[in-house]
């Protein structure tokens, strides 16, 4: 993987003036009233082709260089979702994405093509290293 290295100090005037869009966006998205006309239109604006169809995200949202975010088709992201972007982050189709600061028992979603074969309803799982392995 290539290293990138970005100097703050280095921006054009014309990249600034996009950053400085993208964080108004932002600000907004996270002060309009959800799931309006309004709120899809400033999501649209703010992520364009790069939120498939079906996708919804949840305020309050963060982060840096958005233009390197892409969302797959049918995923929810919750809200506090902190998108550092810089060198790009692609959520592949139907990913949940839930809060980590709040504790919860809330069952987890799972793609059925993570988990082992022989797992059966009620099975305790441990999840490492991004592999799910049954709990005896």
């Amino acid at each position: 993987m290539e290293e990138l290295r970005v100097d703050m100090r280095e921006r054009s005037p014309e990249l600034q003036e996009f950053y400085n869009r993208q964080e108004q966006l932002t600000f907004k998205l996270n002060h309009t009233m959800p799931r309006t006309e309004e709120y899809f239109e400033v999501l649209k604006e703010l992520f364009g082709d790069r939120l498939g169809e079906g996708s919804y995200i949840r305020t309050p949202i963060s982060g840096a260089a958005l233009e390197n975010l892409v969302v797959g088709k049918n995923c929810y992201i919750n809200g506090n979702f902190l998108a550092m972007a810089r060198g790009g982050i692609t959520i592949d189709d139907t990913v949940q994405i839930k809060r980590t600061d709040i504790e919860t028992d809330e069952l987890k979603l799972v793609a059925r093509a993570l988990l082992p074969a022989d797992i059966e309803e009620g099975t305790n799982l441990k999840y490492e290293l991004m592999q799910y392995t049954i709990v005896e």
